[in-house]
């Protein structure tokens, strides 16, 4: 029997952007914390956000909805830039490249990501 989560602290959509450091958690019905994200500012340069409104505070380019997840997965697929910026048009090739390396320094976070995705993906198959 699958578990019924709740979300517990939700965001105000205008709270989340005004305070960085709104959150939210998701907590099974025993009360055990599941999920916990929180809205952060974005990175030093500042294209890489999470939000928990946005794919459940992945994170994501800022300004799309385009997660970092997806740039690695088109990049590993091709190992080519350009065929990443055409596979998403919307997203620059800096904004790409900083997805990339922000992979890099959280690699184990975003494989993990990846993979519960397609875990999820080939289930309801």
């Amino acid at each position: 029997m699958a578990r019924r989560l709740r979300v517990a602290g939700r965001v105000h959509p205008r709270d989340c952007c005004a305070d960085p450091a709104a959150s939210f958690r998701r907590e099974s019905e025993d009360g055990e914390i599941v999920a916990q994200v929180r809205a952060t500012k974005p990175s030093k340069r500042g294209r890489i956000v999470r939000d928990p409104r946005v794919w459940g505070g992945e994170p994501t380019i800022h300004g799309t909805r385009v997660p970092v997840s997806s740039i690695v997965i088109e990049w590993q697929l091709t190992k080519d830039e350009q065929q990443v910026a055409r596979a998403f048009p919307r997203v620059d090739l800096d904004a790409i490249r900083e997805a990339l390396a922000y992979y890099d320094s959280h690699r184990e976070a975003i494989d993990r990501l990846i993979e519960e995705n397609e875990e999820a993906a080939s289930r309801t198959d």
